[in-house]
């Protein structure tokens, strides 16, 4: 193993479209996954982390500031062709783009 994601199968790791807070949460187990020697290790590490994030959303964020909160959830996109090329695809960012 070299320590690289790139060893996970079946994971894409660059999403784009999605929130902020997938796309960290996403980045964070599979970075947990890496910490692991075994199979138990790499789990347990995986499920810190889920935990803090399950924590996070229970606690209704009241422990991050609101900058921080819209920033989770918010969808960062470009559109880097023309808008009528796009025309087929549905996105919040096309929609925004329309309008």
């Amino acid at each position: 193993m070299d320590g690289t994601i790139a060893e996970l199968q079946g994971f894409e790791v660059k999403r784009n479209g999605e929130l902020q807070l997938i796309k960290i949460f996403q980045a964070s187990v599979f970075e947990a996954f890496l910490k692991g020697t075994t199979l138990e290790e790499c789990y347990n590490h995986a499920a810190t982390i889920a935990a803090y994030w399950l924590d996070m959303l229970y606690s209704h964020t009241k422990y991050i500031s609101d900058k921080e909160l819209f920033e989770l959830i918010s969808e960062r996109r470009t559109i880097s062709r023309m808008l009528s090329d796009y025309e087929e695809q549905k996105s919040t960012s096309i929609s925004t783009a329309k309008r």
